[in-house]
């Protein structure tokens, strides 16, 4: 992991319950920037009890006989510190009669299922270092924060462990529960 990735945690954990509480709760300041670059196709979604923003794009499916095959890119920004994470999804419609689930779903943190989502990736990232946003790691996410217990035991459900990904997308202080 880089070196600029630790000062991340500290300065969430840093802030107070208000300062926390007002940087969830205020409009995020690049949300028509994000807009205009991701076009009117995406649906964006900036949650106010949340620390994030939240953005889809669609993109074209495959289709042959009946087999069909949908892909998206899911994008999530931090509104307490200048981080993203994308994750490019795919699903496969499953004919199959006896099958439990009628869809596939995979996803992936850094490879592709289609060009358009290479495209898009490399399209967000000048986005995103033009705005100083860094790109998160599947690792970096997943990395257990030491010394740091769960608040509540809602967060118990994302995993085992307090993670950078808890702290930094979730409401790891259970703030807006009130």
């Amino acid at each position: 992991m880089d070196d600029d990735f630790y000062p991340l945690i500290d300065r969430v954990m840093a802030l107070s319950k208000e300062e926390y509480r007002e940087k969830v709760m205020q409009p995020y300041p690049l949300i028509d920037a994000l807009r205009a670059e991701l076009g009117a196709s995406a649906e964006i979604y900036d949650n106010f009890n949340l620390p994030r923003v939240s953005a889809y794009v669609n993109h074209p499916s495959f289709k042959y006989g009946e087999l069909e095959i949908n892909y998206s890119t899911t994008i999530v920004i931090s509104k307490l510190v200048d981080v993203v994470r994308l994750t490019f999804d795919c699903t496969v419609k499953n004919p199959d009669p006896k099958a439990w689930d009628k869809r596939i779903d995979t996803e992936s943190y850094f490879e592709y299922f289609t060009q358009e989502q290479f495209d898009l990736d490399e399209k967000l990232t000048a986005f995103f270092d033009q705005h100083g946003i860094r790109k998160t790691t599947h690792r970096e996410e997943e990395y257990v924060i030491p010394g740091l217990d769960f608040v509540h035991e809602g967060m118990k459900f994302f995993g085992g462990q307090p993670k950078a990904r808890m702290l930094f997308f979730e409401d790891f202080f259970d703030y807006f529960s009130e």
